[in-house]
């Protein structure tokens, strides 16, 4: 006979079980095969869970609260660890970006030196000596020539001193009569023979920093 035939009263008082599913379920109980037709679980319906007690409710919401403290942690580490990793881009940043500029300013002071006028000699009538003083004592002394631009003598002045004039805007000034020469390009251009300068000039140099 078909074991799923004799289904026991405690099967058949399960509360929301159909007869189909029934005969599955003494089925399984008997190790027989089932040849009945297959209910439909689409639409089956839990049974409601039982509520949960005063303590397990406790250690749920002491769960909740670390895993909620523990994520809030992470996205801290997180933010702190891009804050770290940025601030360490920017400074490679910075120290490249002065680096480059060290090296076009010393670029620059080549140039200058390259460009220099060899000094005249001591006997030639359009020779001149400057007496350069700086800001800090230092004095610097070379012989020009009356056909050299006054671009000649900053360009002296920037070599000698080096970098150290990098980050400062100075002019050469005389004093009796005070005459001022700036770098401005037009001036730059002058001659010192047109700019006045005698056979022997002293020149001191006023700074102001950028």
């Amino acid at each position: 006979k078909d074991a799923a035939q004799h289904i026991p009263a405690a099967v058949l008082r399960l509360p929301d079980v159909n007869i189909e599913e029934q005969k599955m379920l003494m089925a399984a109980m008997t190790g027989q095969a089932y040849t009945g037709e297959i209910p439909d679980f689409s639409n089956y319906q839990p049974y409601p869970s039982k509520p949960l007690s005063p303590g397990a409710i406790e250690r749920q919401n002491l769960r909740e609260e670390q895993d909620l403290a523990f994520q809030e942690s992470l996205a801290m580490d997180r933010e702190r660890q891009q804050r770290e990793e940025q601030a360490l881009i920017d400074q490679m940043e910075r120290e490249e970006s002065q680096r480059q500029k060290e090296r076009i300013m010393l670029e620059e002071l080549e140039e200058k030196k390259r460009r220099l006028p060899a000094e005249p000699a001591s006997d030639d009538p359009m020779g001149i000596v400057l007496a350069i003083r700086m800001p800090d004592g230092t004095r610097l002394k070379r012989r020009f020539s009356k056909a050299d631009t006054l671009r000649s003598v900053f360009d002296y002045v920037d070599v000698e001193c080096g970098p150290g004039l990098a980050h400062t805007a100075y002019r050469l000034v005389t004093n009796f009569p005070r005459k001022v020469f700036e770098s401005r390009a037009q001036q730059q251009q002058a001659s010192l023979g047109e700019l006045g300068f005698s056979l022997l000039e002293a020149l001191f140099v006023e700074t102001a920093m950028i």
